[in-house]
């Protein structure tokens, strides 16, 4: 048991001093774009932080100890990189527009990132971009943003077999939500 504890006390260490708990400045341009496009409202971070492969190599460590589900795992596996934030949006109109900024379309296109999944509805807007290297798809950004919250999300790695369980539980009669 105590060997657990010490495993679990280093592994928390290791994550808050890698350097994955900062974001990129890709996706800190994409935040400052989209909170520059929503002024005068103001916009408070309620979680922002990256997972590098030193952090994801400890989460795979942390599930593999829990014995969690083999399928977490996989999951796991697949990604190199991760990217999260998600912030508030006080004192919105609730008529504005909601449209991903030009800027941040035209940096997405330069990196290599091509809309996927476009949604836009009453009161949200979500975009789902992909990056593919020779055939794969190797990178996903989400970015949702409707009256009260923004979100803001990067992955990376080998993302080919995560997207496809993803489309097979969601076209499976009984699977899925």
């Amino acid at each position: 048991m105590i060997r657990y504890v010490k495993i679990m006390i280093t592994s928390a260490l290791l994550m808050m001093l890698s350097s994955g708990c900062m974001t990129n400045g890709e996706f800190n341009f994409i935040e400052r774009s989209i909170k520059k496009e929503i002024y005068p409202s103001t916009v408070r971070t309620k979680f922002k932080f990256s997972f590098g492969a030193i952090s994801m190599s400890t989460a795979r460590s942390v599930v593999r100890l829990a014995d969690a589900d083999e399928e977490a795992l996989n999951y796991l596996n697949e990604i190199d990189k991760a990217q999260i934030g998600v912030y508030e949006i006080e004192h919105r109109e609730e008529s504005a527009d909601r449209l991903i900024p030009h800027d941040v379309e035209e940096r997405l296109n330069r990196s290599g990132y091509h809309i996927f999944v476009r949604v836009r509805e009453r009161g949200e807007n979500v975009n789902l971009y992909f990056k593919e290297i020779s055939d794969s798809c190797c990178g996903l950004y989400c970015i949702v943003i409707d009256n009260d919250e923004l979100v803001i999300v990067e992955v990376q790695g080998r993302l080919d077999k995560l997207i496809e369980e993803a489309l097979n539980e969601r076209s499976v009669p009984g699977r899925g939500v």
